[in-house]
């Protein structure tokens, strides 16, 4: 047994009376007890305990009467679980038997059924920085320079600055790329980027740090937390993306074969801007995020401090000291002065409103406005008229517009072009409308009905249409529609009481609803259309009104002071009489009680449609 010895102890005691775990066959018992506030409880009684001191800290490994393993982390007078792992058969006591190795790399635990052999620290387990500091283990950390996560004794520049970050630390971070100076390059020259990488590692008088803009590898300066890398040349650049401006590599900060920062660098075209905006190129030069510059006489967008000597330049947004800069500045078309809706068939000229137009003064030019008509894109010769200040008018030749397809509205892009394809930008999409009156206008009453900013007309030259009103012949046009034509009605009898619904079919049936509320008579008596149900000029729906049975006669619709159309089909009030079931008969209705359809026999159908009609019954 182990115990104190009265007599004053010498230097080498600890050799000399050696008293740990292998020589303590029983528990230390002691004659006062020793009082002190718990550091850590938990639920499960505790039935195993080992302690590690390393690298300056204290870990507890606490083994349970459940085959609980627990890590603590002993801080001065605060304790932490870290991490808890099953070890053995659930329900199954740790034995107090719970050795550190020599090592101090594994633990032994002991269990009723077995032996497990078990890491102190599980530190290779974390592929990389963020989940090595992550994980919180007081025993792991990650060494920048190797590139993994290792206890510090296994960091072989641990003990210098900025070599170690310490997992359990709350304030440790990876290494990072602070800031890129500047933020992206033009890919059409070779230039130097300075990353600012805090809390850098300082290295060996004979080694160094590399820069890698993908597979492209160049030497770093490094001054402090400043690393100067050249980019790469721009053969050595991948191409953008299909529809992008850019293409964006991963740079990373190297030592040897090791990444110690990583982030994300643009490589950027100007050029590529211009040609991915065809509507608008000005303004997505100088709104794009790359600080390129609009070149506004040889329409193009470049990089770089200013256009070629002698001509002006739009500068970036991104510019603060100058004022010819942003979209607002750039030649432009903004709107049209002329009708949006243009006729189809009648010549018609067109003017668009433009603005900053003044970059071209003193530089003669033709002027053309184009139009992306289906199938063709039109090309019209135009002039420029100079109003106050810097905005204008551009007016296109007068032309007819014949549309490959008949279609009753069509939206034709339209844009101008300045001598040889310079496009002048679109301050927002424009387009002129198109339309036919003839299309989706067969009758008198569809035309009348057309939207009246159109001007379409009936015309009764020739072959009667709906035109535009300038292409009908003085004379021809037709003011008043024709009589209204009823060419079917249905059904073509009906209940004395009155209430059905009587559909009636033709031409020039009104152009609204107005026109025929009160034009409907059904065999002498009134019917009231229904306009929920009507169509301008095709279709009327009414509920006929009570009459005296076997009244019967025409349908008449009376628009305003024209005579009435009259159908040649006459309707019938009359009773419908069902034979009644014989006695011991199949029923001839389906249950009530579920959706059915049943064939009805009787007198008084109007059959003359060639069908018997049937009824279908609906659940109640």
């Amino acid at each position: 047994m182990c115990f104190p010895l009265l007599l004053p102890f010498s230097t080498d005691s600890p050799e000399s009376y050696p008293c740990g775990d292998e020589h303590t066959p029983s528990p230390i018992a002691g004659r006062q007890p020793l009082e002190a506030r718990p550091l850590l409880q938990l639920g499960q009684p505790i039935s195993a305990i080992a302690a590690l001191q390393a690298d300056g800290h204290m870990v507890a490994f606490l083994g349970d009467t459940q085959g609980q393993l627990h890590k603590v982390f002993l801080n001065g007078s605060q304790s932490r679980i870290y991490h808890s792992q099953q070890v053995g058969p659930p329900g199954s006591a740790i034995s107090p038997d719970l050795l550190v190795d020599n090592s101090s790399s594994h633990l032994y635990v002991l269990t009723a059924q077995q032996v497990d052999r078990v890491p102190v620290a599980a530190c290779p387990q974390f592929p990389d920085c963020a989940s090595c500091l992550q994980a919180r283990d007081p025993l792991c950390g990650w060494c920048i320079l190797q590139g993994r996560c290792t206890r510090k004794g296994q960091c072989a520049r641990a003990a210098q600055p900025n070599q170690w970050l310490w997992s359990y630390e709350e304030d440790s971070r990876c290494l990072h790329v602070q800031s890129l100076l500047p933020a992206h390059h033009p890919r059409q020259e070779q230039g130097q980027v300075t990353l600012s990488v805090p809390r850098l590692p300082t290295l060996a008088m004979d080694e160094y740090f590399h820069c890698a803009f993908g597979d492209y590898d160049s030497l770093a300066q490094v001054e402090g937390p400043h690393v100067a890398c050249v980019t790469p040349p721009h053969d050595q650049l991948p191409l953008n993306p299909p529809g992008t401006d850019h293409v964006t590599l991963s740079l990373a900060l190297m030592f040897e074969d090791v990444a110690v920062a990583v982030t994300n660098f643009s490589f950027y075209d100007c050029s590529a801007v211009h040609a991915l905006e065809v509507a608008a190129p000005c303004h997505a030069c100088v709104s794009s995020l790359w600080r390129c510059h609009w070149c506004p006489q040889s329409s193009r967008c470049v990089y770089g401090e200013h256009c070629p000597e002698g001509e002006r330049t739009i500068y970036s947004t991104q510019e603060v000291d100058v004022q010819m800069r942003g979209p607002g500045v750039c030649p432009q078309v903004e709107g049209l002065a002329s009708p949006l809706l243009v006729p189809v068939g009648w010549e018609s000229r067109l003017a668009l409103r433009v603005r900053n137009l003044q970059h071209f003064r003193g530089l003669p030019a033709s002027y053309h406005c184009w139009l992306e008509l289906p199938g063709e894109l039109q090309r019209l010769p135009a002039f420029l008229e100079e109003t106050d200040g810097d905005a204008g008018l551009v007016h296109c030749q007068a032309q007819q517009f014949h549309p490959p397809m008949a279609q009753r509205e069509l939206p034709v892009p339209i844009y101008v072009t300045r001598g040889e394809g310079q496009r002048l930008d679109n301050a927002r999409p424009l387009h002129v409308t198109l339309y036919d009156c003839a299309v989706g206008h067969p009758d008198c009453s569809h035309c009348q009905a057309a939207n009246g900013s159109l001007g379409c007309l009936w015309c009764s030259h020739g072959q009667p249409a709906c035109l535009y009103g300038p292409l009908c012949p003085p004379g021809a046009v037709e003011l008043l529609c024709p009589t209204p034509t009823i060419d079917m009605i249905e059904p073509l009898t009906g209940p004395p009481e009155g209430g059905l619904a009587l559909t009636i079919l033709g031409s020039n049936l009104g152009r609204d609803f107005a026109d025929v509320q009160d034009a409907v008579s059904v065999a002498g008596q009134p019917c009231n259309p229904d306009p929920a149900l009507y169509r301008t000029s095709a279709r009327i729906v009414c509920v006929t009104s009570p009459a005296p049975k076997g009244t019967t006669g025409p349908i008449q619709v009376a628009i305003k002071s024209r005579p009435p159309g009259i159908s040649i089909q006459h309707f019938t009030y009359q009773k419908i009489h069902f034979f009644k079931k014989r006695k011991n008969s199949r029923n001839w209705f389906g249950s009530m009680d579920r959706a059915s359809a049943c064939g009805l026999k009787g007198l008084g159908f109007n059959s003359s449609q060639g069908h018997i009609p049937w009824l279908q019954a609906h659940p109640q």
